[in-house]
């Protein structure tokens, strides 16, 4: 599922080889919206900034990113957008900081996926509640379906009765009795501050 080494996925390792030998190399990373609800935007973040981070010192040909699916597919292709937005933009410029990438994707999400670039037609600043924001949405329910599984996987009392790649949150739906709520406290679900 989300395991350690898809987030911090050593490209540069696996392709050696390939560049030592005089081969031309290219990297598909993926969007990791898939066997969940909501994606996980952290990992598909860091996962591109590892590609591209290789790339570069690979002197690679390309950058693909890619939305695999998966049995049972229920996630909207939405939540594959951060994956997709960050690996186009590392694909321009690989040494953006992650910090950079992490503040602005909320707002690159509502511009670029949403339609929502905070202005009328006119160039005025629309007025209003300028907090709420889509793309800042759609980030923390991915951050929060990636929490509770993080949670269920290091131990919590949330537990799900088959070993399972899927989210808690998914496995819920489509397989209720394989999930145990029982000893899972409100916290299990809370939401990054």
């Amino acid at each position: 599922m989300f395991d350690l080494f898809q987030k911090q996925e050593a490209f540069t390792n696996a392709l050696s080889s390939f560049v030592q030998d005089g081969l031309g190399v290219a990297i598909c990373n993926g969007t990791f919206a898939w066997s969940n609800l909501a994606g996980n935007p952290e990992v598909a973040v860091n996962n591109a900034i590892a590609a591209s981070v290789s790339l570069k010192k690979c002197s690679g040909l390309g950058v693909a990113v890619a939305h695999w699916s998966s049995h049972p597919s229920l996630a909207h292709p939405i939540f594959a957008w951060p994956g997709f937005l960050v690996g186009a933009g590392l694909s321009w410029n690989p040494e953006v900081p992650y910090s950079y990438l992490n503040s602005t994707l909320p707002e690159l999400l509502d511009i670029h996926v949403f339609g929502e670039n905070g202005f009328r037609l006119d160039g005025k600043p629309l007025s209003g509640n300028t907090v709420a924001s889509s793309g800042r949405a759609l980030l923390e329910l991915g951050h929060a379906e990636a929490s509770l599984d993080a949670k269920r996987l290091t131990g919590s009392n949330l537990t799900t009765n088959k070993n399972s790649g899927d989210s808690t949150l998914l496995r819920l739906l489509v397989h209720p009795d394989d999930v145990s709520f029982e000893s899972s406290k409100i916290d299990d679900f809370a939401v990054r501050k």
